[in-house]
């Protein structure tokens, strides 16, 4: 089987991007065949080496420029397109912007290539924290109280939008980019002003903020989920060391190494009550299948004082794909990418029964325009 695995992307999170790349690359099975597409800057390259080095500063001298034409990988020779790799599956490593957001799955689609990730419509809702939010409550799935800011409405009379989140939230507050991963651009905000340094900040980001009410003695879980055909199987629930008030871009990735979400501090299993367990499985179940998930999916959770749950957001490509929440099970990363890669074949075929065109006469009647 020949896998692609397309990692990089316009991203405040490319950088991690690479890092899940090599993971999934030094796990594929034998029996696959890997190529690693490298995205920078709406361009596809493939690296001439493996060493990480090359992405610090990147000169493309160290890369060949290839084009994705259909299911098939080319590359330019003497000025001249010859083809180098055909591709029967994606394995999207690609984190945050538009590598998660359903635009490259998109591109993917109509090139007819099946790809290891959500769709394009549920890729989108899980990019989104207001979206996800108002989906969560439709299926009494509890969220945090929040307010959302659009940037707009904010450069029109950003002191109207600091009031209506002051009357409905009390201080502390977190203050998040509604579109961006990794815990990037997020301020954790005590005041007036502090909140309109933290909507500036996130307005960096993105054109849509979300400000929610910081809870007090609180601590995370994570699960995650992934599907094989008609097989759901859901991770044992993880519980992230934080080093501060919310789990930042630094306690994921700069605390270890560089060797990304695998490498943070954790307790794994969580040790938490059964009652809490169940709920957080049965939810990350529910979410999976009433969104159409697939691929990998991570889903955060809040947990507070009271042992109340609340969804915090869907991570629909997680770093690292969430492999080593799946390893205390005995689902080994390449046994875990095996069975994507099932499963992404599985979907194709399915999809290839369905009627996606319409034989008419339309264009013999001579229509008026």
């Amino acid at each position: 089987m020949n896998v692609a695995i397309i990692y990089g992307g316009v991203s405040c999170e490319h950088d991690v991007s690479i890092i899940t790349a090599k993971q999934a690359l030094e796990n594929i099975d034998e029996k696959h065949k890997a190529v690693s597409i490298y995205n920078r800057d709406n361009k596809f390259y493939i690296p001439k080496s493996e060493d990480l080095k090359i992405y610090e500063n990147f000169e493309e001298k160290n890369f060949s420029e290839c084009l994705i034409i259909g299911s098939s990988i080319f590359l330019w020779k003497m000025k001249k397109l010859q083809k180098f790799f055909d591709i029967d599956v994606c394995l999207l490593a690609t984190h945050g912007g538009l590598g998660e957001d359903g635009s490259l799955q998109g591109f993917l689609e109509i090139n007819g290539l099946p790809y290891i990730s959500c769709d394009v419509a549920s890729s989108a809702i899980a990019m989104d924290k207001t979206l996800q939010k108002k989906l969560f409550k439709q299926m009494n799935i509890p969220v945090i109280d929040y307010v959302e800011v659009d940037k707009r409405e904010y450069g029109i009379n950003s002191r109207k939008c600091l009031k209506k989140a002051e009357s409905k939230l009390n201080y502390p507050m977190i203050v998040k980019p509604a579109k961006l991963g990794s815990s990037i651009g997020i301020s954790f905000v005590k005041s007036s002003d502090e909140l309109s340094r933290g909507l500036e900040l996130a307005f960096m980001y993105d054109d849509k903020v979300v400000i929610e009410k910081a809870l007090e003695n609180i601590y995370e879980c994570n699960c995650a989920a992934f599907a094989c055909k008609e097989n759901v199987f859901i991770s044992c629930i993880e519980k992230p060391v934080r080093l501060q008030e919310f789990l930042s871009f630094e306690d994921k990735y700069l605390s270890g190494e560089g060797k990304g979400m695998s490498n943070l501090k954790r307790e794994c299993p969580a040790k938490i009550s059964v009652e809490t367990a169940k709920a957080i499985r049965r939810f990350t179940m529910e979410v999976y299948n009433e969104l159409n998930l697939r691929g990998v999916v991570r889903i955060d959770y809040i947990i507070d004082e009271n042992e109340n749950i609340y969804i915090n957001e869907i991570n629909s490509i997680p770093g690292s794909l969430a492999y080593y929440l799946f390893e205390p099970q005995g689902i080994h990363f390449k046994d875990m990418i095996n069975l994507l890669i099932e499963d992404c074949l599985y979907r194709k075929k399915q999809k290839e029964q369905l009627l996606l065109k319409y034989d008419s006469n339309i264009l013999k009647i001579k229509p008026k325009y």
